[in-house]
């Protein structure tokens, strides 16, 4: 029967319970992660493929015939008591099972907790903002985030029609491309994973659709977002929403053999 090598036991020992860094002190607690009363702006816009496509982690495949995603917001773990503002760009997908999707970009965030969270747990693309606002005054919200001092993002929703009743909504799962270089020189990453993720339940208590903008600029370490144009926007909403993160799954280990 195989052992386990006295270092693997020796380590395992150390880490005890921990499921995350520092193994004394961790950080984070495992999934499910519950968010409630979520105030966000989700605008749908087009873009020219040919500029997405190859932003896009193989084997998924751009699909063209969908816009892309720009949400803003503020988002509440109340468990936690944490709440952050984010904002993420995704481009629409199909998977290598023919199934649609999303595959984000690039997210920015105002708070080092949930950066760590989603970056080490499911390998989103998450970045430090100096500032995000969101502000929201007589059915306007005004949002920006700003990096090294530059806004990189401006967003103004102005409201025209509240939606009720809500009509139910899915979301699409969301794929990740979770990837840790290695410390060795020449080396293969240490991991290189393509993780799947789902949202469940998602319920909306409140829905508005109205009129966006929304500008990209392009900080030093952000230039490619000033490359993307904003102005066909097909659609934009307010909503508040609930909804849980859980436990995703591999969709593919790029370094197994």
């Amino acid at each position: 029967m195989d052992q386990k090598p006295p270092a693997a036991d020796d380590i395992q020992t150390y880490l005890g319970s921990s499921f995350s860094m520092p193994a004394l002190s961790p950080e984070l607690t495992p999934p499910p992660f519950r968010y409630a009363n979520n105030r966000m702006i989700n605008v749908l816009f087009i873009a020219d493929p040919q500029l997405i496509v190859k932003m896009v982690a193989p084997p998924l495949k751009l699909d063209p015939s969908e816009p892309l995603l720009f949400y803003i917001g503020k988002l509440n773990l109340p468990e936690y008591q944490i709440t952050y503002n984010e904002a993420a760009l995704a481009a629409p997908i199909i998977d290598q099972n023919g199934q649609a999707g999303y595959y984000p970009l690039v997210l920015y965030l105002d708070k080092t907790n949930p950066i760590i969270g989603g970056r080490e747990i499911y390998g989103y693309p998450k970045k430090e903002a100096d500032f995000i606002t969101f502000e929201e005054n007589n059915g306007v919200i005004a949002a920006a985030v700003t990096r090294y001092g530059i806004p990189i993002v401006t967003l103004r929703f102005e409201t025209r029609e509240s939606i009720r009743p809500i009509p139910p909504r899915t979301i699409a799962p969301w794929y990740l491309l979770k990837y840790i270089p290695s410390a060795a020189r020449g080396a293969a990453p240490d991991v290189l994973k393509l993780v799947k993720l789902g949202f469940d339940p998602y319920t909306l208590s409140a829905m508005s659709t109205g009129a966006a903008t929304l500008k990209f600029g392009a900080s030093p370490y952000d230039s490619f977002l000033a490359q993307i144009p904003t102005g066909d926007i097909v659609y934009s909403e307010a909503i508040t929403s609930d909804f849980t993160m859980g436990y995703g799954e591999v969709a593919l280990d790029y370094l197994a053999k």
